[in-house]
């Protein structure tokens, strides 16, 4: 990179010209890029090139064009603001294994002077070696002005829907992209349509436009992007509720309330609990006051879901103190989801929210049990799904009724099935999921222990 750069005092002399008083916050070696971009883009496809180049913005501050520049700064810096440069955006994943906490970020005078740089600089991204890469833009609402100073107005420089589109299909090592604090138009949200099934896509606090909206839908109804996380993100329920009818790609939720506010209304949890995604494995309420009969609705409607496994329930009192007994009925709500849902295995509460007892002996138990069941499945290998209800005594019929002779792999199996006996002795909850799971060849088992 050092025949590509020059050293500058552009930035230093822009701060002292509005800052005449105070001292830098950090030191960096100022550089302005003396040669074309087009120079620059023909080595991109070198990746050691491009390791170089990632390596070499952290530790300079390199001035890309007269109006932008390019720095790799601690999240929470904004060093832009102190020359009145506004934040155009931030790359976040991609120093991960080498640098902590430290953002790639590009600052510019205007929309106009940052858009011109993305294309280039998307390219050299392409070719890093980073599986997973955040993209963050902020807007005015997320701006936190310092007191006492004026803050520059904040306005957003989406990068351009081609850009983000060429990017995903030319970086053949990405696994997952998220987008953080953007406001996506219908251009970037189409740039998401892609048939590559080893990515996927989380947007995280996404705004939309009203095309942009548009486009999501079709996204997620059709299946036609790989997103797999939508994490309080503005859409209305009944939007996102039609969204969500019919996705398969969808693994993780956490839904909130209109434009207008955070918190989801009764009507809200209703569309929901009638359209959850048909893959979704962790679906987040954490922080929605939902009331009691809200609650009832959102679990009755988990009872048959064949692949959710988290749920995070806590901080969703509606009361900020709860009665014993409004505790007590919100857990037997719990209690009577997982006696139907055999692979929920994790849901995320507050001490002061449950009833210890029904915890203790109703739910920790059976959740235990949902963890180990793919395992013992595992371990049985093929089971029968119409006596999947663990019902033994008819089980333990069937079994009499098969042939007495066992074959080499029911032998094999039932010494499996000892040894795992033999290390859950202690709980007998896992003990009866083994011998129930495992009725076929019981026999074996106790034959060999005599």
């Amino acid at each position: 990179m050092e025949g590509f750069c020059s050293p500058t005092t552009r930035y230093e002399d822009l701060y002292f010209e509005r800052n005449p008083d105070r001292e830098p916050l950090a030191e960096y070696s100022e550089v302005t890029l003396t040669a074309n971009w087009s120079e620059v883009k023909k080595r991109c496809s070198d990746k050691d090139f491009s390791k170089d180049f990632l390596a070499y913005l952290s530790l300079h501050r390199l001035w890309v064009s007269q109006h932008c520049f390019v720095t790799v700064e601690e999240a929470y810096a904004a060093t832009g603001f102190d020359i009145d440069y506004q934040y155009a955006f931030a790359v976040k994943d991609v120093f991960s294994s080498w640098l902590e906490a430290k953002d790639l970020k590009v600052y510019a005078a205007s929309a106009e002077h940052a858009v011109g740089v993305f294309d280039e600089l998307f390219q050299v991204l392409a070719v890093s070696d980073a599986s997973q890469v955040c993209f963050s833009c902020h807007d005015e609402s997320n701006l936190i002005p310092t007191p006492g100073r004026v803050t520059p107005s904040f306005v957003l420089f989406p990068v351009p829907g081609p850009v983000l589109s060429r990017y995903l299909a030319s970086n053949s090592k990405l696994e997952t992209l998220r987008l953080q604090d953007m406001t996506l138009n219908a251009e970037l949200c189409r740039a998401l349509y892609t048939s590559r099934t080893a990515i996927s896509i989380e947007l995280i606090r996404s705004k939309f436009t009203d095309d942009g909206l548009e486009a999501l839908m079709v996204a997620l109804h059709r299946n036609r992007a790989p997103i797999t996380a939508l994490i309080n993100c503005k859409l209305d329920t009944e939007t996102l509720a039609t969204g969500c009818a019919g996705n398969t790609t969808l693994k993780t939720l956490k839904p909130i309330g209109e434009l207008a506010h955070d918190h989801l209304s009764h009507t809200d949890f209703t569309r929901l609990a009638a359209s959850w995604p048909e893959q979704l494995l962790t679906l987040d309420l954490a922080g929605q006051p939902v009331g009691q009969e809200s609650w009832l609705l959102v679990l009755q409607s988990l009872h048959q879901h064949e692949t959710l496994q988290e749920l995070d329930l806590h901080l969703t009192p509606a009361e900020r103190r709860m009665s014993p007994v409004q505790k007590r009925d919100r857990m037997l709500a719990v209690v009577d989801l997982l006696r139907h849902n055999t692979v929920l295995y994790r849901i995320h509460m507050l001490p002061h929210e449950c009833d210890a007892a029904i915890l203790k002996n109703e739910i920790q138990p059976r959740l235990l049990l949902n963890r180990y069941r793919p395992r013992v499945r595992a371990l049985r290998g093929t089971f029968d799904e119409d006596n999947d209800d663990g019902d033994i005594a008819t089980a333990t019929m069937m079994a009499a009724t098969t042939t007495s002779t066992p074959n080499a792999t029911d032998v094999y199996r039932g010494k499996l099935l000892a040894q795992a006996l033999y290390k859950v002795r202690a709980n007998p909850n896992l003990v009866w999921l083994l011998v129930s799971e495992n009725k076929d060849i019981w026999s074996l088992v106790v034959s060999s222990q005599r």
